[in-house]
């Protein structure tokens, strides 16, 4: 039967549980958000109110809720149909 207890100290320190965090470690750590895998780029439209308003009148008939998201929806179609031409 196999033992789950630790023979001496020196066992215990090696373990990879109880090892702590070294200042040498934390500083060639990165800091900041961790950037993803898919590398995703930003950008900002601004509009009139009449088309603000068309905007969130189109958004309640897709019955979406959030813009960011609808405005990308809107593109990509047209990047869609743009390829297809």
């Amino acid at each position: 039967m196999k033992k789950n207890t630790l023979d001496s100290i020196d066992e215990a320190l090696k373990k990879e549980s109880s090892k702590q965090r070294t200042y040498l470690s934390a500083e060639k750590a990165k800091v900041g958000r961790k950037k993803g895998e898919d590398k995703k780029t930003a950008i900002a439209i601004y509009l009139k109110k009449e088309e603000h308003d068309k905007l969130l009148e189109a958004m309640q008939d897709e019955f979406e809720e959030n813009k960011s998201q609808f405005a990308r929806k809107i593109i990509l179609k047209y990047l869609k149909q743009r390829e297809t031409r």
